[in-house]
């Protein structure tokens, strides 16, 4: 097996709801990883930076910043990228861009406690299993034990709470997230075409030293440092 198919499975084993790839060639997995996961149950929820940040303002709007000089993307305010990471985003978005004329946009990277909370509360607000999602299921556990005990006083209670068990957590040496370690970045899928996807994802797998995954809460692709 050729070492980008090698990591085209790896990367689909980590999918919390994309077990039906797991059985597909790799062409094929290829094409099911950018058409994107399949419908599943409660409202689609919008895209977000961190968790919170919402992509468009009230204008409907939000003029992203520029990405390193000569690089083929841009983020979204404030977020914050580590250098390592931008570097393998370059080479990512370089192939995007000759293949599709399109810059990639950038929507969360390096994340505090609280912005990693805030990430968190929203995908499980949206119904989304953070124990299938995560490698770390009792971090994960923890996590979400922290925002039924807390939710019903409210969003910012919830996160707050949940801010604090993953502040435990780092003290232990458990970082459940790339982000917390500045080792990851989550690129908006929403105006990609199904080519658009393919692409990326070729492009990605090309690239050493990353694994890329499909989220469908809300819907992006998360690109992490192996």
């Amino acid at each position: 097996m050729s070492g980008a198919g090698s990591r085209l499975r790896r990367a689909l084993a980590r999918a919390p709801r994309l077990a039906a790839w797991r059985a597909a060639g790799g062409a094929a997995a290829v094409a099911c990883l950018a058409l994107g996961s399949g419908s599943h149950a409660g409202p689609r929820p919008i895209e977000t930076c961190d968790g919170g940040c919402p992509i468009d303002d009230v204008d409907g709007h939000v003029e992203p910043n520029a990405g390193p000089r000569g690089a083929r993307f841009v983020t979204l305010p404030d977020v914050v990228l580590s250098h390592r990471v931008a570097q393998k985003l370059a080479p990512i978005a370089e192939h995007y861009h000759r293949r599709t004329g399109k810059t990639l946009v950038v929507t969360s990277g390096t994340r505090d406690p609280q912005s990693q909370a805030e990430a968190v509360f929203d995908k499980l607000q949206a119904g989304d299993d953070i124990v299938r999602l995560y490698r770390h299921k009792q971090a994960a556990q923890e996590l979400r034990a922290a925002y039924d005990r807390h939710r019903g006083r409210g969003r910012q209670a919830a996160i707050t709470a949940m801010a604090h068990t993953i502040k435990s957590q780092i003290g232990r040496g458990i970082f459940i997230s790339s982000h917390l370690r500045a080792g990851a970045a989550d690129i908006r899928s929403t105006d990609m075409t199904a080519l658009d996807r393919r692409h990326f994802v070729e492009g990605a797998l090309s690239t050493k030293g990353v694994s890329v995954l499909y989220e469908s809460i809300p819907p992006h692709f998360h690109v992490q440092l192996e």
